[in-house]
C-alpha cells in the first residue's frame, strides 16, 4: 500500500494546484492497490491498466493546467517546470509499455509506490511552491 498520503502533501499558494496534487496522490493510492491485489493474485492486471490510464490522463490534464497558467501569467521560468513534467511523463510512458510488454507488476509497483511519490513531493515543495507563489502573486 501507498505510504502516500492526499492529504499530507505540501500545500502551495494556488487551489486547484492543490486539488490537482490530492487528485493525483489519490490515483496513485488506487493504482498501488489494484497492484497489491495483483500481487496477492485477488486482482486483474485489466483493473491495473484501468486505474494507469486514469493516473496518466489525469497527470496530463494537470500538468496542462499548471502549463497554461504559467503561459498566461508569463512565469519567466515556465519551460524548466514544463520540461520536468515532460521528463516524468516519458518516464510514466516507460513504465507503462515495460508493464504491458512483460507483466512485471513488482517493477511497476515500486515506481508507483516509491519513485512517483517521491517525484511529486519534490516537485510540489520546489517548483510548484515557486510557480504557485508568482501565479498568486498575478492573481492566477
Amino acid at each position: 500500500m501507498s505510504t502516500l498520503d492526499p492529504d499530507a502533501l505540501p500545500e502551495v499558494a494556488v487551489a486547484f494546484m492543490n486539488a490537482d496534487h490530492r487528485e493525483e496522490a489519490r490515483r496513485l493510492v488506487a493504482l498501488t492497490e489494484a497492484l497489491s491485489a495483483l500481487s496477492q493474485g485477488r486482482g486483474d492486471r485489466g483493473e491495473v491498466v484501468r486505474r494507469w490510464t486514469a493516473l496518466v490522463q489525469h497527470t496530463r490534464e494537470h500538468f496542462a493546467r499548471e502549463e497554461r497558467a504559467m503561459e498566461q501569467t508569463r512565469f519567466p521560468p515556465r519551460d524548466v517546470h514544463r520540461a520536468e513534467h515532460e521528463l516524468v511523463l516519458s518516464a510514466m510512458e516507460t513504465e507503462e509499455q515495460a508493464f504491458l510488454q512483460d507483466g512485471d507488476a513488482a517493477r511497476l509497483a515500486r515506481y508507483v509506490d516509491r519513485a512517483l511519490p517521491d517525484w511529486l513531493r519534490r516537485h510540489i515543495e520546489t517548483m510548484d511552491l515557486v510557480t504557485a507563489r508568482f501565479l498568486a502573486a498575478r492573481g492566477a
